[in-house]
């Protein structure tokens, strides 16, 4: 292998790993969304549980 064709090789590979990065960080920040929309779901489903038991209990 000459001189070039590593070179080219090398940036060939460099360029994706950054890709393999750029992807796992918006899978990442995807999944950082999506726990927070279920986190948020999770609390008003709860809210609305204590809610109701507050109502029939008198509170």
């Amino acid at each position: 292998m000459d001189a070039e064709q590593a070179k080219a090789d090398w940036i060939a590979a460099e360029n994706a790993w950054f890709d393999q990065f750029l992807a796992a960080k918006a899978l990442r920040e995807k999944a950082d969304r999506a726990k927070a929309a279920w986190m948020k779901a999770y609390e008003n489903e709860n809210m609305k549980d204590t809610e109701n038991e507050d109502h029939k209990t008198g509170l």
